[in-house]
């Protein structure tokens, strides 16, 4: 890793930021004592639901019944945001 980063640092101008904590929308935590590193996209999906208007919508364990087909249960004729 020190070689990359050497290397970088030759050829681009860098700065040394510290930990990353956020990338592409992707948040993340570490424990660096335990080993442990966690993300979570929990921004991203809060501003995709305001997004399609369902900011407001009250947060449920799981949204759908897991034995639905989406496929079977949605006509051509609709346009789902997937």
């Amino acid at each position: 890793m020190q070689s990359t980063k050497k290397f970088l640092r030759e050829n681009f101008e860098m700065k040394g930021l510290g930990p990353t904590t956020l990338c592409l929308g992707i948040n993340i935590m570490r424990d660096r004592q335990k080993g442990k590193v966690w993300i979570s996209q929990e921004a991203y999906a809060l501003r995709i639901l305001e997004r399609f208007g369902m900011g407001d919508a009250k947060p449920v364990t799981m949204p759908l019944d897991p034995r639905i087909d989406l496929k079977a249960d949605c006509s051509e004729e609709v346009n789902v945001p997937y």
